[in-house]
């Protein structure tokens, strides 16, 4: 029971998305995409991080980012702790793979 407690917390990448989004910038409206970033730790916390083409600061992006319609429906969920078929679980990922994905081998 007291296992857990005292284990080192590690986090593996488990899933990407990416989703369209808009800004308008002097008149001019651009297009882009915001990516989310998944996490998973061994001891089943979550959480996730993002960031767009526009390379915009956090606290800009963060209210698109939060109400895109691909967060609403999978993030979010995902992040409250529901099981979603297209993320798998940290125990399905190898270590080697999240280290090939953030190498940009993957």
């Amino acid at each position: 029971m007291f296992k857990n407690l005292f284990k080192k917390e590690k986090w593996e990448m488990v899933g990407v998305f990416n989703w369209p989004i808009y800004k308008t910038k002097k008149g001019i409206k651009e297009s882009g995409k915001t990516y989310y970033h998944l996490f998973e730790s061994n001891k089943g916390n979550r959480r996730f991080e993002f960031s767009d083409t526009f390379g915009d600061p956090e606290y800009l992006i963060r209210p698109l980012a939060t109400s895109s319609e691909i967060y609403l429906q999978k993030i979010y969920p995902w992040l409250q702790g529901r099981n979603d078929p297209e993320i798998p679980r940290y125990s399905e990922i190898p270590e080697e793979d999240t280290a090939n994905y953030l190498k940009g081998k993957k």
